[in-house]
């Protein structure tokens, strides 16, 4: 499961050669974990595409109590963390809600950025809560991905999944397109 993740990460037209910035295309092939019968999580935007400016929600739902955290990862490879965030940090939901961020009075908004392309929102969810401290960390208003590179990131996610059993967390990613 692990494995997958890494992979998933990779594939997802985010690693390999990083010595340019990486351009998501279309045509990425996303691998995720199996189904898991133990907990399922999905995740998608209010629609499929948006300008820059825009605000965008960002739905999840489980099958299952668990702990959802969600990041972002932009056409040129940005990574930011949606949630949790500094206006909401409760993120375990119980089975079969369906959340929406921001919700009406959460006091914030997300905001699209640039630049152009698909973007990917990565949704991992498990079971148990996880020691984040090695994927992101809080500075003010904001937590900042701290691996450099998705594929920072997805070792990180790795090694932060690793002592959970691998039927006890998932993840999911769906894309949407960023225009000016």
């Amino acid at each position: 499961m692990k494995r997958y993740l890494l992979l998933g990460l990779a594939v997802l037209g985010l690693g390999a050669a990083f010595a340019s910035p990486a351009r998501i295309t279309t045509q990425s092939i996303i691998i995720n974990p199996a189904p898991n019968p133990n907990v399922q999580v999905r995740t998608w935007v209010d629609r499929p595409q948006y300008r820059v400016g825009q605000q965008i929600r960002i739905s999840v739902s489980v099958t299952r109590d668990a702990y959802v955290y969600l990041f972002n990862i932009n056409a040129d490879g940005r990574m930011s963390v949606v949630f949790p965030n500094a206006y909401g940090a409760d993120n375990f939901m119980y089975a079969g809600d369906t959340r929406t961020f921001p919700s009406a009075g959460d006091g914030y908004t997300f905001t699209v950025d640039g630049p152009s392309g698909t973007d990917r929102i990565l949704a991992v969810a498990s079971t148990e809560s996880l020691d984040m401290g090695d994927v992101y960390s809080s500075t003010g208003d904001f937590y900042d991905v701290m691996p450099t590179s998705v594929n920072g990131l997805a070792r990180a996610l790795s090694i932060v999944v690793q002592p959970v059993p691998s039927h006890n967390w998932v993840t999911s990613v769906t894309s949407y397109r960023v225009r000016y």
